[in-house]
């Protein structure tokens, strides 16, 4: 590709919550800075991606299409081998109260792209398609379309500088950025990636602040209006509220952020580095942070399908007061007169400077292959405090819902001991109208009616949520007895074989297992699961401190994206044959008779067909033999009638038959 650029246009939009509106502000600053490391990089990773989504991408197309784009805006001179960057230019200061009502909204962005030479070309470009205006001080100004070619912008700036075009439509934020590039000046942000974005919190929080408190008013109006009057529900504009003021709570202890995308060894990469704000609360936290112990990590079995451990869990103290102002604004339905709200308050207050900060959480395998169970292990600085403390809360909450939510229910069980540790079992309960139906899965049971229990090793606080009593049993004794060798998880060990040092978090994820997992919980699932491949990856990353900032690396794994793709078709149709009786079945079908059996067969073989259609590039019409469809079935086999009917396949398009008449799987 020889040179490309992008308009303008496709960026205003991605940019408008981060508009800032015309007034007499009192300073512009440079808010958010994207950059892409290449535009033939950038081609070249989206087809790597693509590939594992199991697209189809041709990178030749994306490459005339960026060309013919550039030749329709009338601008040449573009390298394509070079750093191009979108900065978005905020006003900090307040708008002049007299212009009040007058606002009309500011075009914040300013391109910067790499040039071929020292400009001219570009600008000659430049010029066959616009009208060049006087010399604004070391800008161009270009005005309206030349006769040959209809414009894309109306007025606009450019200024050179280094090599690089800056180009805007506010003259101001041109010269702004070009001061930026020029050389000697530092690039925002300094993490790896293809794709980065940098962001300077301080100079969006104004606008940021505008659109939350605009997108509130808006579902507060809503939600007013005469068709939801008689709602019985917490005004959702206050929940959004209470939930914004918690985000710019945690807002506004961060100083910049950056992030960056990219493709690293089978794997999307994505780099983060968060700077706290200086003198701030959470800067004081990072300055202490250390290495956890992996004491609390070796409490999680390595099969955990998803486990994060860590330390800087008593960050959370920074942010219990708008935690606490959420939680009411979520009670006020519930409870009117305040009585249950209040309390709720007072013992979370309470809970402030409880955490000692190291911490383990993940969801692990249960007691069963039909069952899985979350675990969380936290340090605590007085464990039995803290757990006086929760159990306040569960208390505050069983109240409530014998008073005011009759189909929620708490039940506390009989203590019990394992290992020398008194263990606080309890349940609770969505109390389903008469007639429900059940659930087929126990796990599309959980957030219905699940078990918890509780208890303390010496001031480890650990909560368990289903899994049957074995896994708190088994948790204590991993606390007890595994020392601080934590073993890595396989996604993690398999992304990071050579995980860096001294790092003060780690995560994992294997969401295909996991979803397999679910599978076999439903019944009829083996043919099923038998068409998901294996993924010997999954999602991981880590934190470790640079200075007083806190940089992050996950990856994502191309086998685990191939796995979870591959189970979204048999997964949703497990969840239609679970909850709806088996798809194309007639609604008087008895489930487990011979007729159910053979439509889920036909059902099967039409899956299998639609993923050899996708994956061969087949089109409706095409005939399918029945060895090409062995791949995606239960031991490589056909499936047989359970009363001897005879399968045929029929073209791509249309749906497998049986012999037998009664056997019919609706299109």
């Amino acid at each position: 590709m020889k040179n490309t650029t992008i308009p303008a246009s496709i960026f205003f939009s991605f940019f408008l919550m981060l508009s800032c509106h015309s007034g007499a502000a009192e300073a512009e600053k440079i808010g958010v800075v994207m950059e892409c490391e290449s535009i033939s990089r950038l081609i070249t990773d989206t087809g790597i991606i693509s590939k594992a989504l199991g697209m189809k991408v041709e990178t030749s197309r994306i490459e005339t299409m960026l060309d013919n784009m550039s030749a329709s805006a009338g601008r040449t001179g573009i390298s394509s081998n070079k750093p191009f960057r979108i900065f978005v230019v905020t006003e900090t200061g307040d708008n002049d109260p007299a212009q009040a009502g007058t606002e009309q909204p500011d075009k914040p962005v300013v391109l910067v792209f790499p040039l071929t030479d020292n400009g001219d070309t570009y600008l000659k470009s430049v010029g066959s398609s616009y009208e060049k205006k006087e010399k604004a001080g070391i800008l161009t100004h270009f005005s309206g379309p030349a006769e040959q070619c209809v414009a894309r912008e109306s007025d606009f700036y450019v200024g050179i500088a280094d090599n690089q075009a800056v180009t805007g439509t506010d003259a101001a934020k041109v010269e702004l950025v070009l001061a930026h590039i020029l050389p000697g000046k530092p690039v925002p942000g300094s993490v790896p990636g293809t794709l980065k974005i940098f962001v300077d919190v301080a100079a969006i929080m104004p606008s940021v602040e505008k659109a939350l408190k605009n997108s509130t008013e808006t579902m507060k109006q809503a939600f007013n209006s005469p068709a939801a009057t008689n709602t019985p529900m917490t005004n959702p504009g206050q929940i959004l509220m209470a939930e914004s003021e918690l985000f710019l709570a945690i807002m506004k202890q961060l100083k910049t952020c950056s992030y960056g995308i990219g493709v690293k060894d089978n794997a999307i990469e994505i780099n983060s580095l968060v700077a706290p704000v200086a003198g701030g609360q959470l800067e004081a936290i990072t300055r202490t942070l250390v290495p956890p112990s992996g004491k609390y990590t070796c409490a999680l079995s390595p099969d955990a399908f998803i486990s994060t451990s860590g330390n800087g869990m008593n960050v959370c103290d920074i942010f219990i007061e708008p935690y606490c102002k959420m939680m009411d604004t979520m009670f006020d339905a519930a409870d009117p007169d305040g009585k249950f709200k209040t309390k709720m308050r007072d013992t979370i207050i309470s809970m402030k400077g409880a955490f000692s900060g190291e911490y383990s959480i993940g969801v692990i395998p249960g007691a069963s292959t039909k069952d899985m169970a979350l675990v969380e292990v936290i340090g605590v600085n007085d464990a039995a405090k803290f757990r006086k403390n929760i159990l306040d809360a569960l208390n505050t909450m069983k109240d409530m819902y014998s008073t005011s939510m009759p189909l929620m229910s708490m039940t506390f069980e009989k203590t019990r001991t394992s290992g020398g540790v008194e263990v606080i079992p309890y349940t609770c309960s969505v109390n389903q109208p008469a007639g429900s139906p059940p659930q087929a899965s126990p796990l599309m049971n959980l957030g219905k009616n699940y078990r918890a229990e509780m208890a303390c090793v010496d001031n480890a606080f650990i909560y368990t949520m289903g899994g049957g009593t074995a896994v708190m049993d088994k948790v204590i004794e991993r606390l007890k007895t595994a020392g601080n060798k934590a073993e890595p998880s396989k996604a993690f060990a398999t992304l990071f074989p050579t995980p860096p040092d001294r790092m003060i978090s780690t995560y994992s994820i294997e969401l295909g297992r996991l979803i397999k997992a679910f599978m076999a919980s439903l019944p009829n699932s083996e043919q099923m699961i038998q068409m998901i491949p294996d993924s010997r990856s999954g999602v991981a990353g880590y934190s470790v401190l640079r200075g007083n900032d806190i940089a992050g690396v996950t990856r994502i794994g191309f086998e685990e994206i191939e796995c979870i793709r591959s189970s979204l078709m048999p997964l949703g149709l497990m969840m239609m044959t679970s909850t709806g009786g088996t798809p194309g079945a007639q609604a008087n079908t008895p489930r487990g008779s011979p007729e159910s059996k053979c439509i889920r067969n036909l059902r099967m073989l039409g899956d299998a067909k639609e993923q050899c259609a996708l994956e061969k590039n087949l089109k409706d019409g095409d005939t399918v033999e029945p060895s090409a469809l062995t791949q995606y079935l239960l031991r490589g086999k056909m499936p047989v009638c359970p009363e001897g009917g005879t399968y045929t396949l029929n073209p791509i398009g249309k749906t497998p038959t049986c012999s037998i008449p009664a056997h019919k799987l609706k299109n």
